[in-house]
């Protein structure tokens, strides 16, 4: 059985994440499941607001998860939820794992990961979004206790359900 280690992301792993992300977009048949960012969003996200959890099989980066902080950005999706304080949430926004490793449960560890690297007393509702044709995305948001609430075209129009996480309770 392979061994997997989770880490946060260093700025030296900036460009195996953009590949990753690229290659897993490019493997994609349903292009639609996947929003694909740009290299400056895993640039950004990997020294502020926020940070990339990833899992690693050996030291092979082959999955990665950005989590975000969107404080009072307009694309803050607690304001689909009317939250009064919006600086309290955080987004798991972008997960992607190597096609070869997918199977394997890494997503659902990825999360659990990366919510003991958030900070509870500064942050209380996680948000994300998933594909509703993706249902290995959506069923890990659900096993870490995320909840579906609605589905919304996001994105320039891609369908989206949303789901959000009160980490207090």
């Amino acid at each position: 059985m392979e061994d997997f280690y989770f880490s946060i992301a260093k700025k030296e792993d900036e460009k195996v994440l953009i590949a990753l992300m690229k290659d897993v977009y490019s493997s994609l048949e349903n292009k639609s499941l996947f929003f694909c960012d740009d290299d400056q969003y895993i640039s950004h996200y990997i020294s502020s607001d926020g940070f990339i959890a990833v899992v690693k099989s050996e030291t092979k980066i082959v999955g990665a998860l950005v989590v975000t902080y969107p404080k009072l950005s307009e694309d803050n999706l607690g304001r689909d939820y009317e939250i009064e304080d919006l600086e309290s949430v955080f987004h798991l926004d972008s997960a992607f794992i190597s096609p070869t490793f997918r199977g394997r449960g890494l997503l659902k560890k990825l999360i659990s990961f990366a919510e003991s690297n958030i900070d509870k007393k500064k942050y209380r509702y996680g948000l994300s979004t998933v594909s509703p044709d993706n249902p290995a995305s959506y069923l890990s948001l659900e096993s870490n206790g995320y909840t579906f609430t609605i589905t919304k075209e996001k994105y320039g129009g891609l369908l989206r359900r949303i789901y959000i996480k009160d980490v207090w309770k």
